[in-house]
């Protein structure tokens, strides 16, 4: 999910002179984490370097005129400027998975390779989400001068995979807190007359609203929405005034959702608790409207890479239930949010890799706890915006970004200085 950052966000960060030009290869007008993650990075070091000295290339996937469209005015009018510029880099950031990595066909990137042969410095950013990286990826790795992954689980994951350690370099995402900001933000319409059409269906439009469980992911193995549905059907009945919120999409499904979810709790015997599944198109701009909407955010995935949709939810000021496990434990604890514990970890599809199998007993209890004390989960969620805000705002990470380009840019003069 999106990470918007609007000009209100300039940053006060002072770092030193990166006398090199910079260019930025990522999806950026794609939609997806990559997309999100690399917008972030983007928009700071557009408003914080020098114009001359920093551009930006849309690459690894084609773009969405939709989702670009989507974007606010502000933000695409940046991204576009950044666009324009002649890319002539110094410091190459390729920022994608690694198969499209080198001058690589597949997809058509050959035109558009990264990082490009001119490149003096080349720079791999990306993640993974089981215990270790897939092995095709390691020899691209290894053939960069670093890598940036965004957590210590992945410094781990990635070192043990084979990848060199000396080039590893953990740098976190960032979240705009003031994008992502409660405060005056109104439930997003749609949504609100889905939730209203939901509690007044046996006629009573007296019915108090719903505290409403809102899970943001594509409907994938890895979302673990079996053990979402189950948890939250084990726990819940009509009974109860709850509503779960699934806002998805397809992910090469051959068949609608609802036709997954009706042949899953109709094998398992489960009974039916309110729900209902959003599959809407919204703006990237009506995000915040869409958390604003909920109580709480649920996601009992098997493996993150960061967890967009959990560090936006946290900025929203909502608790977070998700799997104490993979890449969002760097900012997730149980001051914060409401980690859901595992069980074990389990084989995935892939020889070699596994990821989490949480403990969907225990996310009952949570979910339960969130229903039964609507304040001390509010509190809760108050306590994971103050992070956000302390801990991974642009600001904050945009530091971090701008001290690694000034090593980099150092690392290149002192090897010009070795010749």
């Amino acid at each position: 999910m999106l990470c918007l950052l609007l000009l209100c966000l300039q940053s006060t960060t002072t770092a030193a002179p990166i006398p090199h030009v910079t260019t930025w290869y990522a999806p950026f007008l794609s939609g997806g984490g990559y997309s999100s993650e690399a917008i972030t990075y983007a928009i700071h070091l557009e408003q914080t370097l020098p114009a001359n000295s920093f551009s930006i290339v849309q690459f690894a996937e084609h773009e969405q005129h939709a989702f670009t469209q989507g974007l606010p005015a502000v933000t695409r009018h940046l991204l576009k400027s950044a666009m324009a510029r002649p890319r002539v880099p110094a410091i190459a950031i390729c920022h994608s998975t690694p198969d499209v990595w080198m001058p690589n066909p597949k997809w058509g990137w050959a035109a558009v390779p990264c990082p490009p042969h001119n490149a003096q410095y080349a720079v791999g950013r990306t993640m993974y989400e089981t215990v270790r990286c897939p092995a095709s990826w390691v020899s691209k790795l290894n053939a960069m001068d670093r890598i940036w992954v965004p957590t210590q689980f992945h410094l781990q994951t990635f070192k043990q995979s084979g990848v060199n350690s000396k080039i590893l370099k953990v740098l976190p995402e960032a979240v705009d807190v003031d994008f992502f900001n409660p405060t005056n933000q109104k439930p997003l319409p749609s949504l609100l007359r889905l939730i209203h059409e939901k509690k007044n269906l046996g006629g009573t439009t007296t019915a108090p609203t719903p505290f409403v469980f809102l899970s943001v992911f594509k409907w994938e193995e890895r979302k673990n929405w079996k053990g979402l549905l189950r948890a939250y059907f084990s726990e819940f009945n009509t009974q109860d005034n709850v509503l779960l919120v699934l806002k998805t999409s397809p992910f090469h499904n051959d068949r609608p959702i609802q036709e997954d979810i009706t042949e899953y709790t109709t094998s398992m015997g489960l009974q039916q608790a309110p729900y209902v599944v959003f599959g809407q198109h919204i703006k990237m701009s009506e995000l915040p409207s869409l958390y604003a909407t909920a109580n709480a955010f649920v996601l009992p995935s098997r493996g993150e890479g960061w967890g967009r949709p959990h560090a936006e939810a946290m900025a929203m000021g909502l608790p977070v239930l998700a799997t104490n496990w993979s890449g969002n434990t760097a900012f997730m604890n149980a001051s914060n949010s409401m980690p859901i514990p595992v069980e074990r970890l389990i084989e995935r599809d892939i020889e070699g890799h596994k990821w989490a199998e949480p403990d969907l007993r225990a996310l009952q209890r949570l979910m339960r706890h969130c229903v039964n004390n609507p304040l001390a989960a509010k509190e809760i969620g108050r306590m994971g915006r103050r992070t956000m805000k302390e801990e991974y705002s642009p600001q904050v990470v945009g530091k971090l970004v701008l001290e690694e380009l000034a090593s980099i840019a150092a690392e290149i003069q002192a090897r010009k200085r070795d010749l």
